[in-house]
């Protein structure tokens, strides 16, 4: 017999979803790059996913695959070197003749595959070498090995020769930003360069704490660094504080410590919070977080973050955000398959070799997700649809038809300037389209900004940027009397905004974002000169 509420009741069917959920996508489950960028774009073209989810799943998988953007060295180049094909007689010349001496010591030679360090040759006895393709015979980690060229053998400071620096300014920069930092907490009171540079010659280890305790407020302020070897090598030795420029670097560094509000403000949340604190402050060029802009951090031990994040740049190095563009541009041949021109020279289409160079149909998709991010379409006028049944614009037939590849690239700029200047100065979309530059520009810079150059710092806050949407009036226009396209975004006098360039290095190609006097003018927040 069934109770009463069951007689009585009327029994609401649960609703049943009108459609299935869709779980969002996992990051992490990307083999590349581009693979995520187009699975990403093909579900917010099918709805699975909003504009929003999108942004932030964009966001996830730049962190994943990119590293530290810096004008050097790529977020796709590792930090480790071979010989390869040096561009210059004198500098092939300079390296045989330094392996050579270096081959009547009992010198170990690092060996470089795919940009990573692979171990390190001890050369048998008796060896002399002419060319970087000779061979160098010896044991390889131990085990015997006769197919090590000297191209493999890695660019070391000891084969560049003592002239030639094998330290990059703007990593080494970061270390003295830190310990300078690391000694502001400490003693609450001036430092100088030469103390930075001292601190930097006793560390032992990198990624290894170094405690330190301020002694007024017994706040333990700990100091840890992670760079690469080379860099690490440049960071510890006496000769890197013969260099000039880094000389002029430890200044303005020592100049911030001692006189910026931007650290005036944590320093002070720190040492006069009237408890003990851990603290821990972080310059890490190779780890995890690299994904992101952020070169310098103070946490607590405890890995709580403070608000203190902070993008260093050095020196004349105003670039700070940048896209793929694809590999090398001098030599490619369009009439070749892709597969001919890769890497190692595979003999067929399956195999696994690292490509030296990319098609045109990926270089062309490049060029489409990094002017996305601009609110533009760079496809142009529709003239129909590809074989694959794709709307085709001129702008994509141009790029992919042209026999140069050089001159390709012309027309992605040109018609991005084109749709930008469009944008902003359109007086109905004029302000959304303006805020989605600023925003742009804010998420490339992702931190403050802390610009050392040999005159002074100077502090800049992006999100300053949301203050002068309704101040500033911008246009955007081509520059192609160059040998690379760049695109120029100013004000109505002339100053620029943000320039956008090609940059063609030896193996890759960027598309670089460099800050222009307005963008600096508008974000400044502190500064001070030396």
């Amino acid at each position: 017999m069934k109770p009463w509420f069951v007689k009585e009741a009327d029994i609401i069917k649960f609703p049943e979803p009108k459609a299935k959920v869709v779980e969002l996508p996992n990051v992490q489950s990307y083999p590349d790059f581009l693979t995520g960028v187009k699975d990403l774009h093909n579900r917010k073209a099918k709805g699975e996913i909003s504009q929003d989810s999108h942004d932030r799943l964009y966001t996830d998988l730049i962190h994943r695959f990119m590293k530290k953007e810096n004008v050097e060295t790529p977020w796709f180049l590792n930090e480790a070197k071979n010989i390869g094909k040096p561009r210059g007689k004198e500098s092939l010349a300079t390296y045989i003749a330094n392996v050579n001496k270096l081959l009547k010591t009992n010198h170990s030679f690092p060996v470089v595959s795919k940009s990573q360090r692979i171990g390190n040759l001890m050369p048998d006895p008796g060896q002399q070498v002419n060319s970087a393709d000779d061979i160098i015979k010896g044991t390889l980690n131990g085990k015997p090995v006769d197919n090590v060229k000297v191209r493999h053998l890695e660019k070391s400071a000891e084969i560049k020769g003592k002239e030639k620096k094998s330290w990059n300014l703007g990593y080494v920069s970061e270390g003295l930003f830190a310990i300078g930092l690391w000694l502001g907490l400490r003693f609450s009171k001036e430092v100088d360069g030469r103390q930075i540079a001292v601190e930097a010659m006793k560390l032992k280890n990198k990624n290894t704490v170094v405690p330190g305790i301020n002694p007024e407020t017994k706040d333990q302020i700990s100091l840890r660094i992670n760079l690469s070897d080379n860099n690490w090598e440049g960071l510890i030795s006496p000769d890197t504080y013969q260099n000039q420029e880094l000389l002029a670097q430890l200044r303005s560094i020592a100049n911030y410590v001692n006189t910026s509000k931007d650290f005036k403000s944590i320093d002070v949340a720190i040492t006069q919070n009237k408890k003990v604190d851990k603290v821990q402050v972080v310059a890490d060029g190779i780890g995890d977080q690299k994904g992101s802009t952020v070169d310098v951090y103070i946490q607590y031990v405890d890995g709580t973050q403070t608000e203190f994040k902070r993008s260093l740049k050095s020196g004349k190095v105003t670039q700070f955000g940048q896209g793929p563009a694809g590999g090398k541009i001098k030599g490619y041949d369009p009439k070749k398959p892709d597969y001919q021109q890769m890497k190692d020279a595979p003999k067929n289409k399956s195999s696994d070799a690292d490509p030296a160079r990319y098609s045109r149909e990926e270089r062309w998709e490049y060029q489409e997700i990094f002017w996305e991010q601009f609110g533009i379409d760079i496809s142009g006028k529709s003239i129909g649809k590809d074989e694959e049944g794709n709307e085709q614009g001129e702008t994509e037939e141009y790029f992919m038809n042209d026999p140069s590849l050089e001159n390709a690239f012309f027309y992605t700029y040109e018609e991005a300037a084109k749709m930008i200047d469009a944008g902003l100065k359109s007086d109905r979309r004029e302000k959304k389209f303006l805020k989605q530059i600023f925003n742009a520009v804010k998420q490339k810079a992702g931190a403050k900004i802390v610009h050392t150059y040999d005159k002074g710092y100077i502090v800049m806050d992006p999100d300053k940027l949301d203050d002068f949407v309704d101040k500033v009036n911008l246009g955007a226009e081509f520059d192609g009397t160059g040998k690379r396209p760049r695109v120029l975004i100013t004000d109505q006098d002339g100053e620029v905004f943000i320039k956008i360039e090609l940059e063609v290095q030896e193996s890759k190609t960027l598309n670089a974002i460099n800050m222009g006097d307005l963008l600096k003018k508008i974000t400044t927040i502190d500064q001070g000169k030396n």
